[in-house]
Formats: structure tokens, C-alpha cells, sequence
């Protein structure tokens, strides 16, 4: 009887330890990431993202890309374009991106890796490219385009991805936003890079393209003062406006309401004179009419 009590003690034991040991296997499961494993739909949406001759120039440079996915990255957020549809915002900021040649951005994709990174290609005077790679501290953003299926849900309905594109805000601290298209809609995905253990901000487009257009009003106005002079010091990311919308807003608005009031200013030093001696002249041309009448 004692050995039959100490076996159950024993069983109960392990059964109350299974849920920790199943939790960490989840865990270590959803932190995974492999090339091997990544959903087939969306390796072949990356990879028809690049031209061959365009991989081949790369592979030319640097030899190792050779049997890596690449993914290129727009360096820069897409607050120009942010109130076009997701497609024409990603097609905007594809052509401006191809005038900014002095730098490319691309992850490479492998099996397995130990950190994601990122090569950087750079277009020296004598017109010679030449790389460099940078490994990044939060790739929270990467892991879940590994893990990422080729269904997501878009209004309460499961829709197939037909575009993935990631835009880097600049900066250490600026974070990526990644937008994926599907057949039913796009959907955003803000994760700030200087957080690594935050989740992801979720927005549908009607969501990002109000918030994308409201942060746009904020850069426009608050990148030069009141005389269009340009600030220094760096506005605050996607994520921090969010987080100070109201202040942010308001600091918009009191510089476009100073911006106002010296366009008002210089227009009456510029034609208030003008003005002055324009007022005179009618209100003489009335009283001689006047007179005249009188006189009549």
C-alpha cells in the first residue's frame, strides 16, 4: 500500500511539472526560426521580389549570398505616400527608393541563422558598390516573417498574402513597419526597435493610412520653425507619437499657427502700404463724388 501511495505522489508529481515543460517546448517554438520551415508561399513571394540580374549583381559582390533569400528592405518610412493605397504606397516608395542609390538595403535570409542580418550596399564615388552588414539587436520583425503563414486573417476572415514589404524608419531607434498584402485588404504591423521585448501595434489600412497621415502633418510641420529655418534635434518615432499624440498634435498646430501669423505679418509689410494708399484714393474718390451730388 505505501509503495502504491508513493508511485501516485510520484505520478502527480511529474503530471504537475508537464505544463511548464509543455510551455517551455511552446516557448522555444514560437521563438524558433528557419528558412527550411518557412511557409513555401511566402518564400516564393520574397524571392519573385528580386530580379535575377539584380541577385546576380549581389551574389558578384559578395559570393556568400549565394543559396540565401533576400528580402529587400525600404530604408526609410513610407509617411510621403501613407495616404495612397497600400499598393500605390509600396510602388511610391519603391521608385524613390531606386533614386536613392547611394544605399541598399537587404536581410538575408538563412537556415537557421544565429542572428538575422541586414547588407548594406553603398555606391562609392568612382561608382563602385561596396558592402557592409549590420546584425540587429531587436529581429522580432524577421522571426515573424519566418514564421509568418501564407493566410492571414483581414476583416474576421482568413485571406491569402500576395505582397510582404518592410519599411526601417532611420535611426537606432526607428522601427520597421511591415505591411502585408492580401487578397482581401493589407494589413500593418509597427514593432519599435528599441523595445525588443514589445509586441507588435496591429493596424487594418483605414487605421494606419489615419494615424501614417496624422504623424506625416506631425514631420511637416515641426521639421523647419516658423521661419523655414530646419530644426535641429530628431523628431520622435512612429511609436513615441503614438504614445504623446496629443502633445505632438498640439505642437504641430501651434507651429503652423506662428507660421500663419509671420505670412501675415510679411504680407502687410509687403503690401500694406499698398493697401494704405489704395483705401486713401477710394475714400477721396468718394468724397469728390459726394461733394459733386451735393453740389448738384
Amino acid at each position: 500500500m505505501k509503495r502504491i501511495l508513493t508511485m501516485i505522489l510520484a505520478l502527480i508529481l511529474v503530471l504537475s511539472c508537464c505544463p511548464n515543460v509543455f510551455a517551455t517546448a511552446e516557448e522555444s517554438s514560437n521563438d524558433s526560426y528557419s528558412l527550411s520551415d518557412m511557409d513555401h508561399k511566402i518564400r516564393e513571394i520574397i524571392d519573385s521580389k528580386m530580379s535575377q540580374t539584380e541577385k546576380e549583381e549581389l551574389i558578384a559582390l559578395v559570393p556568400d549570398l549565394s543559396g540565401t533569400l533576400l528580402l529587400k528592405i525600404i530604408n526609410f518610412g513610407p509617411w510621403s505616400a501613407v495616404e495612397k493605397s497600400p499598393k500605390e504606397m509600396i510602388s511610391a516608395c519603391l521608385e524613390l527608393l531606386e533614386n536613392q542609390v547611394s544605399l541598399q538595403v537587404y536581410f538575408v535570409l538563412t537556415d537557421s541563422p544565429v542572428h538575422p542580418y541586414s547588407i548594406n550596399f553603398r555606391l562609392t564615388e568612382d561608382g563602385k558598390k561596396v558592402s557592409s552588414t549590420w546584425n540587429h539587436k531587436n529581429t522580432k520583425y524577421i522571426k515573424d516573417i519566418y514564421n509568418l503563414s501564407s493566410r492571414v486573417e483581414i476583416n474576421g476572415k482568413l485571406s491569402p498574402v500576395t505582397d510582404i514589404c518592410i519599411f526601417l524608419e532611420g535611426g537606432a531607434e526607428g522601427g520597421a513597419i511591415v505591411c502585408i498584402l492580401t487578397e482581401d485588404g493589407a494589413l500593418f504591423k509597427y514593432y519599435a526597435t528599441d523595445a525588443p521585448d514589445s509586441e507588435a501595434l496591429i493596424f487594418s489600412e483605414e487605421e494606419f493610412k489615419k494615424q501614417g497621415s496624422a504623424y506625416a502633418y506631425y514631420l511637416a510641420s515641426t521639421l523647419r520653425n516658423e521661419y523655414g529655418h530646419d530644426l535641429i534635434g530628431r523628431r520622435p518615432t512612429f511609436g513615441k507619437f503614438l504614445d504623446n499624440y496629443d502633445e505632438c498634435m498640439a505642437e504641430a498646430d501651434e507651429m503652423n499657427a506662428k507660421r500663419r501669423l509671420i505670412k501675415i505679418k510679411q504680407a502687410l509689410a509687403t503690401y500694406g502700404p499698398i493697401v494704405l494708399v489704395a483705401l486713401v484714393a477710394g475714400g477721396g474718390a468718394a468724397i469728390y463724388i459726394i461733394c459733386r451730388k451735393r453740389k448738384k
